[in-house]
């Protein structure tokens, strides 16, 4: 970890999820802890979830107005992740292609289905789109990692039948914090994608 933090430019933001054993060990390193993030699971998903008219499936070229959404909530272009993503899950949209106020993807993890990232304006349309993942998601667990900013996005999850499984606390080396828009992050890509 020292010598990829020596290679690391002098002002670049380098920011990790560190589990409570790591955490430790990055903050010897220059990491200070800037938020939490809870993993979330649902196994026993509700019956008859219905996806909303507001929500429309991602096409494979991914939208230029999903880009630049993405590019600002997350601080950075990860345009060649999104569409790796895209090209091995679904994804949703919400709003119209050139000023999406939202989008969500879902991918098969390892062991459960995973939804995530989840960027959108506000609460009521992050669940219109985790509703449209549930919707259309195969049986069995399915989780989701949402940074702990917003009580009501928390609640929201809950009533969705979510439930806490584990905690990683967010880490940028100081004296970064978090770029982009924070605020509009309702979950990950995923700790080890960010």
């Amino acid at each position: 970890m020292e010598a990829a933090l020596e290679r690391v430019p002098d002002g670049a933001v380098v920011g990790l999820d560190a589990t409570p054993l790591g955490q430790p060990v990055y903050e010897r390193l220059g990491f200070r802890e800037t938020g939490t993030v809870l993993r979330m699971e649902v196994l026993d998903r509700p019956i008859g979830i219905a996806s909303s008219p507001d929500v429309s499936v991602l096409p494979e070229d991914l939208p230029d107005g999903l880009l630049r959404l993405d590019a600002e909530a997350f601080g950075a272009d990860r345009a060649a992740a999104l569409r790796s993503l895209r090209q091995r899950g679904k994804g949703w949209l919400a709003g119209p292609p050139s000023q999406p106020t939202g989008y969500a993807f879902l991918r098969e993890g390892e062991h459960a289905l995973h939804v995530g990232p989840v960027v959108a304006e506000n609460v009521a349309t992050a669940d219109l789109l985790v509703r449209a993942a549930l919707a259309d998601a195969a049986p069995g667990p399915l989780l989701i990692d949402a940074p702990v900013r917003d009580g009501e996005w928390l609640d929201t999850l809950r009533g969705r039948g979510f439930a806490e499984s584990r905690r990683l606390a967010r880490m940028y080396r100081a004296p970064a914090g978090p770029p982009g828009r924070p605020d509009a992050v309702r979950a990950l890509f995923g700790p080890e994608f960010g």
